[in-house]
């Protein structure tokens, strides 16, 4: 008994101490956006399911998608999802794309979060 509490001990302290490198090797990234659960949760999502993008905050209406290129676009699927919504896509003014509906025009901000994947907020 006492050899298998001493074996659950040093691996669980092993597992943590690459846990916690590996966190501290990349805190810059996995933080970025604040809390990084509904991130990571969106990018497994992304993984395991067939959606071109998965919103991670519903307050700001923010998504996470692929950062491959669709049909030669990268922005494609932004500009699908806008298309849905009823808007047509004006211009692309840096990472920043417009769109408008009618009288009313709005920005899409998009950012990198990897190098596979961007998150893009949609304005007001």
């Amino acid at each position: 008994m006492r050899n298998l509490l001493r074996w659950f001990s040093i691996t669980f302290l092993a597992l943590f101490i690459i846990v916690g490198s590996i966190g501290f090797a990349f805190k810059d990234t996995l933080f970025q956006e604040g809390n990084p659960i509904p991130v990571i949760s969106g990018i497994v999502q992304l993984k395991l399911g067939d959606k071109p993008y998965v919103q991670i905050d519903t307050e700001s209406e923010t998504y996470i998608t692929p950062h491959t290129p669709v049909e030669g676009d990268y922005y494609y699927i932004v500009k699908t999802f806008m298309g849905e919504k009823g808007f047509a896509f004006l211009e692309q003014k840096g990472t920043d794309l417009i769109f408008s509906k009618g009288e009313d025009k709005t920005t899409v901000e998009t950012r990198m979060y990897t190098s596979d994947y961007y998150i893009f907020s949609i304005g007001q």
